[in-house]
């Protein structure tokens, strides 16, 4: 696969946050030219979470790659800027509210009256019409409308939300792959095309097997598909281990040394195992607290169980495996210093280092000479406040 598939595509950025960041970035990552429109105040998601120097890990991750211009789209002269940097645009993304991209003179029509061949990509939380259009989509409340916290409970019963923010991950996920698609489509007829995304949409997407199975089990309560499966105590920490067949559930019983179960009849099936899933996943347990988990890892392997350790990130970033495949790529971020950031999958092991986001406007006069305004144009949109940072 070539390092850089999207070399000569141009994409303008006018999403904040992080699930049309994430999109752009991936298109980044794969040879798009990015330009970053950011407000003076800068993309929210510089603000969020570990924040430093003007970058935090939401932002960083968003925005590799990219060179950003800064304007103050509130001024009258940032309709003509924005307009004449999506006239030369392959991909125009924006993540605002329904409307607000109109007002500021890039919604939908305005870019096809001066690029007709564009690919305009909407992000928004709940899409451009219905009765939630209106309202404000957080990860939180996605996870929440869509099952995510319902199907993730504490031992107690108490939904909450997953760990990271899966429904602006999915959603820049699922709008990359359509903006790959509508740039394929458009080699045939140069046709731009309108694509709606939303994280109530790409969320939901995201979970298609449960639906399913809910849908399947007529609102039974969700077991697990096979037992054992999950994670267990050991001496020492915690290990995970699963069972899928019956032929590894046997593997199991032999490591676990419970050849008893193998002889039961009532437990040769995994329909037969799921009668008995809190007997079983007890019993796992009980033998597994005896030992570290380095002893059982090693031991379940030796008997061709599926199993793995509990990583944190730190355990993950030195996994052997994760070196040898080279999942992790240097990002020099001169404001951070040197940082591990996982490449893209599929690339292999090609890109060794990857590009820095970009401070806040770090490249307004170049992008702004590629769009075609001279030195008097720019020095008259900073006098103006209309273009702001470097």
């Amino acid at each position: 696969m070539s390092e850089r598939p999207y070399a000569g595509v141009r994409v303008l950025d006018l999403s904040q946050g992080f699930a049309g960041p994430y999109c752009a970035s991936i298109l980044a990552q794969q040879g798009a030219d990015v330009a970053k429109i950011e407000p003076p105040t800068g993309d929210w998601g510089r603000l969020m979470g570990n924040a430093r120097n003007g970058l935090s890990a939401l932002s960083l991750v968003g925005n590799l790659g990219k060179r950003s211009l800064c304007i103050d789209a509130a001024k009258p002269e940032a309709r003509e800027v924005l307009r004449r940097l999506a006239a030369r645009a392959d991909v125009v993304l924006e993540s605002f509210r329904p409307g607000v991209a109109a007002r500021l003179g890039v919604g939908w029509d305005d870019v096809r009256a001066v690029n007709p061949s564009a690919i305009y990509a909407s992000i928004t939380g709940f899409g451009q019409e219905g009765p939630y259009a209106e309202r404000p989509g957080t990860d939180t409340v996605i996870q929440a409308l869509t099952g995510v916290m319902a199907l993730h409970r504490d031992d107690a019963g108490k939904a909450s939300r997953v760990g990271f923010i899966v429904a602006d991950i999915s959603t820049g996920l699922y709008a990359a792959q359509a903006i790959g698609a509508a740039l394929f489509a458009r080699q045939k007829d140069r046709a731009g095309q309108r694509l709606d995304l939303s994280l109530m949409h790409a969320a939901t997407a995201f979970q298609s097997i449960n639906v399913i199975d809910d849908y399947l089990s007529a609102g039974a309560p969700r077991q697990s598909g096979t037992v054992p499966s999950g994670t267990y105590p050991t001496a020492d920490g915690e290990i995970a281990l699963v069972s899928i067949r019956s032929d590894m559930f046997q593997n199991l019983c032999r490591a676990l040394g419970r050849q008893d179960w193998i002889d039961d009849p009532a437990l040769a099936t995994n329909e037969a195992r799921l009668k008995r899933a809190d007997e079983i996943n007890a019993a796992v347990g009980e033998i597994t607290r005896t030992n570290t988990s380095a002893y059982w890892l090693d031991r379940l392997r030796e008997h061709d169980v599926i199993c793995a350790p509990i990583n944190d990130y730190s355990d993950l970033r030195e996994d052997p495996q994760a070196k040898f495949t080279g999942i992790f790529a240097r990002v020099h971020q001169p404001e951070l210093g040197d940082l591990p950031a996982p490449c893209l999958p599929g690339r292999g092991k090609i890109a060794r280092e990857l590009p820095p986001a970009p401070g806040l406007g770090a490249h307004g006069d170049e992008l702004l000479r590629e769009a075609g305004f001279g030195d008097a144009e720019i020095a008259a949109l900073r006098r103006a406040g209309v273009v702001q940072g470097k």
